[in-house]
């Protein structure tokens, strides 16, 4: 009784100990969560001000550009419709004319008409029109004493209509160019009030639009406090002095209420759109929403509270032992019965087998009950050289290794891989597995293989001692009819006529020619017999090398050559110094006579991929769609001997080194426009196939 409470005892502290953990992780996943969602609603909020700050700046823009085109297009008319002083424009029919065009303004808004005093002399509202000087309003003065064109005036409250309203205004010349007065557009507020009213801002939010100056042109909402005030000193202008847009964390309104705030410049116009959201609106659904996940914790916690001890209450430890040992059982069984190589059971000590698994009867062609007959002497060479080695590791480190001579049907040997372990069942008795598998065919396909290499290699020999010849006893007699022609040619000349001049000088072309020929063909020959192995190549500054070595060529043709972004590749360096000389060769050699060349070479290469794009691209002669494969192959020429030089062997070279390099190499061309070379190569060379064919 004693230990039973003991064991009750622990088994409880055992569970206080889970559920305490279980508690922490909640209130981990809690924070975590919280954290989470606090973010995504300051992005939230990040977004929404970005939106209602870019709908703000598009709708001040719009505004103020149609209402600048209406006040221009009005005092072109009162210029034309003038002819002395400004008062002497003032009738019923032009007042009927301002009327009109203020009901095209974009929104709500009047017309006023002031001479050069400031005195209104025509209003839209109404005519005749009261008497009023405007020449303290801030706009009056910069427009008449600094010749401003347009202004844009801070927001008022007016004294005619006590309303909220901020103004657009032109400025009026007479014919000397003298100021003649002012035609103005005082923007309602209302329309800008309700259209800032629909932007979802949240409570204690505000949108405003100031001058770049800190003036205040509009705000929603508005009050009386703010009038006549500067701004400049708000954080945004700070900001903005950085970036005609963006987002502040914090910043103080001039409510002086904290708030995250966007800003946009308006494009073209001396004004910047304002909005914020203020903390609390920005918060108040995360909270909400945090308290619901408090709740949902908690709910769930002491759920798993009550179900924890259900199981415990329900389930011993004995059967969730026994339950494992069956899973185990069954999955040891499954393997055993369905793998595709033979496994066998044995007692080390005696070299009894115990089971055989179906695949091992199959490779022994016995059944399982033969197989534990027989032994182990039945089915193993036991005069393997090998055998001994191989018990005697596995007797020293529990497993081991290696290749092993069996037998079926008596006497028919055959190689198995073999793998063995040595374990103790539930009873304490050792036993072994081994794992083996027939590699009959396998060997059978390395000595095709090795057969096959041999007879490679013999190949290649015989292809070097080929080229062997080739390199010396065909250009043997070549150098021969050169060197006795060059003789004839220096001292029998004189002696011979016009046309055996001819003959003489065309004989020494033709040897020269087929002595390049021989080159180009040996230089085809060895990019598969003479290649040196594999390594790291920087493109880029192979590439350069090249550009380099090619500069006087560079600068006889006049050309350029830009060297973009290359990637470093796995591949024989004077190859693809080869490949790339080759190409960039013929670039600056098929140019246009009345064109200098311009040849680029770049590459596309994505992270994580294989295989890398190179393309080279130049403005030369190009060439006709259909001969884009006709070109790879050798002494292929497009063009007489007379146009261009050269043994139409190095674009076939070209292709010969990129199939080397396991790639592929492609042309597109137009006449007259030039020719693009795409070449795709791996980044790494398959080390087996280094130095193929």
């Amino acid at each position: 009784m004693k230990a039973r409470r003991i064991y009750h005892i622990s088994s409880r502290t055992h569970l206080f100990a889970v559920l305490l953990l279980l508690f922490l992780l909640d209130g981990l996943m809690l924070w975590f969560i919280s954290k989470m969602d606090h973010a995504r609603a300051i992005e939230h909020t990040r977004a929404t001000l970005r939106n209602t700050a870019v709908s703000l700046e598009e709708r001040t823009k719009r505004t103020v550009t149609a209402t600048n085109l209406i006040l221009r297009d009005l005092a072109e008319r009162i210029r034309d419709g003038r002819t002395g002083n400004l008062a002497d424009y003032v009738s019923e029919d032009s007042w009927e004319r301002l009327r009109q065009y203020a009901e095209t303004l974009p929104d709500t808004g009047s017309l006023w008409l002031l001479d050069s005093r400031g005195d209104l002399l025509m209003d839209s509202t109404g005519y005749p029109s009261r008497a009023h000087n405007f020449s303290d309003r801030e706009y009056f003065r910069p427009q008449k004493e600094q010749g401003i064109e347009t202004y844009i005036g801070p927001i008022v409250k007016g004294r005619i209509t006590n309303k909220y309203s901020f103004t657009i205004s032109r400025r009026l010349s007479d014919a000397n160019g003298e100021f003649a007065g002012i035609i103005l557009a005082a923007i309602d507020t209302d329309d800008f009030t309700n259209f800032l009213g629909s932007l979802n801002i949240g409570e204690h939010g505000s949108v405003a639009v100031l001058r770049t100056d800190g003036a205040l042109v509009l705000r929603q909402p508005m009050l009386d406090e703010y009038l006549g005030k500067n701004y400049s000193h708000l954080p945004v202008f700070k900001a903005l002095a950085g970036s005609a847009s963006g987002i502040l964390l914090q910043g103080r309104g001039m409510d002086g209420r904290e708030r995250m705030v966007a800003f946009k410049k308006v494009e073209g116009l001396p004004l910047v759109a304002v909005t914020g959201i203020s903390r609390e609106s920005m918060e108040r659904e995360w909270l909400g929403r945090i308290r619901n996940y408090v709740l949902f914790a908690g709910i769930a916690f002491l759920a798993l509270i009550g179900l924890s001890w259900l199981i415990y209450q329900s389930t011993s430890r004995e059967e969730a032992v026994r339950r494992e040992l069956e899973e185990s059982e069954r999955r040891h069984r499954s393997i055993f019965e369905n793998s595709i190589d033979g496994i066998l059971l044995t007692d080390p000590v005696s070299g009894r087998i115990l089971a055989a698994n179906p695949a091992a009867c199959r490779i022994f062609g016995k059944s399982e009950e033969e197989i534990c007959r027989g032994g182990r002497s039945a089915l193993v060479d036991m005069e393997e050289p090998n055998l001994a080695s191989i018990f005697s590791v596995r007797d020293g480190t529990g497993m081991c290794i290696g290749e092993l001579t069996c037998l079926r049907g008596g006497d028919r040997r055959f190689p198995v891989e073999a793998a063995s372990g040595i374990f103790e069942d539930k009873d304490g008795n050792q036993r072994a597995i081994i794992v083996l598998r027939d590699v009959t065919e396998r060997k059978k396909l390395e000595k095709q293989l090795m057969s096959h290499t041999a007879k490679l290699e013999q190949t290649n020999r015989e292809l070097m001692d080929f080229t062997s010849i080739a390199s010396h006893d065909l250009k043997e007699p070549l150098r021969k009819i050169a060197a006795f022609g060059e003789r004839i040619q220096a001292g029998y000349a004189n002696r011979l006529d016009e046309r055996g001049r001819d003959y003489l000088g065309r004989m020494l072309k033709a040897a020269g020619r087929m002595e390049s020929l021989l080159e180009a063909l040996l230089a085809y020959s060895r990019v598969s017999t003479r290649a040196e192995s594999a390594r790291e190549v920087d493109l880029k500054l192979l590439v350069e090398e090249i550009v380099s070595d090619l500069e006087l060529r560079i600068e006889a043709t006049g050309g350029t050559v830009t060297v973009g972004k290359l990637p470093v590749v796995e591949a024989c360096p004077d190859q693809m110094y080869q490949l790339f000389q080759n190409i960039l060769g013929n670039a600056l050699k098929y140019h246009r006579p009345e064109k200098k060349p311009v040849v680029r070479i770049g590459s596309d290469c994505e992270a994580g991929n294989e295989r890398c794009r190179i393309w080279v691209e130049d403005n030369g002669i190009g060439f006709e769609e259909e001969y884009s494969e006709k070109i790879f192959a050798p002494f292929m020429r497009l063009h007489g001997r007379s146009e261009y030089e050269g043994t139409g062997m190095g674009l076939a070279i070209c292709r010969k080194i990129v199939a080397r390099h396991g790639g592929t190499i492609t042309a597109t061309g137009k006449p007259g426009v030039g020719a693009l070379f795409t070449i795709e190569l791996p980044l790494a060379q398959d080390r087996q196939d280094e130095g193929g064919s």
